[in-house]
């Protein structure tokens, strides 16, 4: 991993001793103001990347379970990610086909999901990622509301 970080110019953000960001002074001009600024989303970016890279080499097992005790994202969420770190990839002249990358989203459903997830992969071929993405937000939004009448 940390290579791979190397080669992505963001390894810099595993470093144990990397101090934060300071804040601007009070009496600081606009152009320092705008390379703090730049700086800090700079670094959030990069170590959302890192966290994104590390997420994906987890087992299913092991990411569901983190993702249950660490995390109170919805599912649109985390596919929001994934999506972030597919377009940076892109960049990156890096292409993933829509197949692999709707059903990497079907595989990273929560264990909760797994009658549902199950069903989805029946159906993976017949998505693209935009249908895909639909049905979660349908089902999603479903659980909450099933969830808060059985309150």
């Amino acid at each position: 991993m940390f290579f791979l970080f190397t080669v992505l110019n963001v390894a810099y953000v595993m470093d144990p001793n990397l101090q934060p960001v300071k804040d601007p002074t009070p009496n600081a001009n606009s152009e320092e103001i705008t390379k703090v600024a730049k700086l800090k989303k700079k670094r959030e970016e990069d170590n959302f990347a890192c966290q994104g890279h590390i997420f994906n080499t987890l087992s299913d097992q092991l990411y569901d379970l983190y993702i249950i005790l660490h995390s109170k994202c919805s599912i649109m969420d985390q596919v929001h990610e994934l999506q972030v770190l597919v377009s940076r990839l892109c960049d990156l002249k890096v292409v993933i086909p829509e197949l692999l990358q709707v059903g990497d989203i079907i595989s990273k459903l929560p264990s909760s999901w797994n009658n549902h997830q199950k069903k989805l992969l029946h159906m993976a071929n017949d998505f693209i990622v935009e249908k895909l993405l639909m049905h979660l937000c349908i089902e999603e939004e479903t659980r909450k509301r099933d969830a808060v009448y059985l309150s």
